[in-house]
């Protein structure tokens, strides 16, 4: 609603052309206009209203199983060596399991404590959920886990790059405090504190 109480509607139009792939999205069919109250020209007459959209997702589904074992496709998350920063996609392929296997252990040992650790996302009508790839080495998260839960285990099958990981999050709501909102604020400062100084300098 307005501040004057007058219903907001979202506009989308149609592609007839749609962009190319957004990540590893499909191409959108549909365009996000804007956001206008009824009374703006830019909202067309409607014979009907279109309802308003509610949507709930059960709270028990926004949490893993903490009992649950993680379950990594190594090969399959191997292959997706792009979607992470260059320093990774330098290292020799036997440190790099070890290292992956050293983080799916730490990760199982926390999920079982903090449920919550794991970040829902919404892709193709189902959640799924985010776990952080982070080496511990003091970079932080580099990329995503995406966990399915299928057949009694958490399949880890594949990595997000952070951007499109918190892309699909938000798709559900507003973050909580998580350490993907945290990742998000450093990279909103961060570009902040740099269009500043290039600002002052120019």
């Amino acid at each position: 609603l307005t501040p004057h109480g007058e219903e907001i509607m979202a506009r989308m139009d149609h592609l007839a052309t749609p962009p190319g792939q957004i990540g590893y999205l499909t191409s959108p069919s549909w365009r996000l206009t804007g956001f206008f109250p009824e009374s703006d020209r830019r909202i067309p007459d409607l014979t009907q209203k279109p309802p308003l959209a509610l949507h709930f997702v059960p709270y028990g589904r926004l949490l893993p199983d903490p009992t649950l074992s993680l379950l990594p496709d190594l090969d399959h998350l191997m292959k997706r060596n792009h979607r992470l920063p260059g320093f990774w996609t330098l290292l020799p392929k036997e440190e790099k399991l070890q290292r992956l296997r050293g983080v799916f252990h730490r990760l199982e040992l926390l999920l079982r404590r903090n449920p919550r650790l794991a970040v829902p996302q919404w892709y193709e009508e189902s959640i799924q959920y985010l776990l952080p790839l982070d080496l511990g080495d003091g970079r932080g998260p580099i990329g995503a886990f995406v966990l399915n839960d299928q057949d009694g285990k958490l399949r880890v099958q594949t990595i997000l790059q952070l951007e499109w990981a918190y892309q699909n999050a938000r798709l559900l709501g507003p973050l909580q405090h998580t350490w993907l909102s945290e990742w998000k604020d450093h990279i909103t400062r961060k570009k902040k504190m740099y269009d500043e100084r290039f600002y002052s300098q120019s």
